[in-house]
């Protein structure tokens, strides 16, 4: 009888340790299915701009560029302010547009501004891209507190992460 609870136990470990690392597995393709998803779904996502919504973009920057071939790039500020207000496809169809303000002017203090407008439009794709930081920010294994139990229990004695090994 003696040897029987260290054999017991030691059967009892490589039995969790293979169940352990059989729902790792499965955690792991589950965790790369979901990535995969969430990748998918955002970079085939149809975004619909109406033509109302593109023809009012493009007025509004030909009015920017204009404004700015004069002399005054106020109306980027102006455009600043209006974006909280803006309807999201408003600010994807001047996303779009955006681009030929900085064309329109070497000005460093103007493209700087309109990178600004920019930054600010493009806040509006942050929540598209939410499933895909969840599903990135996901751990990569799910064996956690089977480590932590190799790091700390007496049984574990002799494995190379344990406490109880130095």
């Amino acid at each position: 009888m003696e040897g029987a609870i260290d054999y017991y136990t030691q059967q009892m470990k490589t039995e969790l340790e293979a169940e352990v690392s059989e729902l790792n597995r499965q955690y792991s393709e589950i965790v790369s299915g979901m990535k995969d998803a969430a990748m998918r779904d955002i970079a085939n996502k149809k975004r619909y701009i109406s033509e109302d919504e593109r023809k009012a973009a493009t007025d509004t920057v030909n009015e920017a560029i204009t404004s700015i071939k004069f002399g005054s790039p106020g109306a980027l500020d102006v455009l600043m302010e209006q974006v909280p207000y803006m309807s999201d496809t408003r600010k994807l169809a001047l996303l779009q547009e955006i681009g030929r303000i900085t064309e329109a002017s070497s000005d460093q203090q103007v493209v700087a501004k309109a990178r600004r407008l920019y930054d600010k439009l493009d806040e509006v794709r942050s929540g598209e891209l939410l499933p895909v930081k969840i599903a990135q920010a996901l751990p990569s294994s799910a064996d956690t507190p089977l480590r932590q139990l190799q790091m700390t229990h007496p049984t574990y004695k002799g494995h190379k992460n344990s406490i109880h090994s130095k």
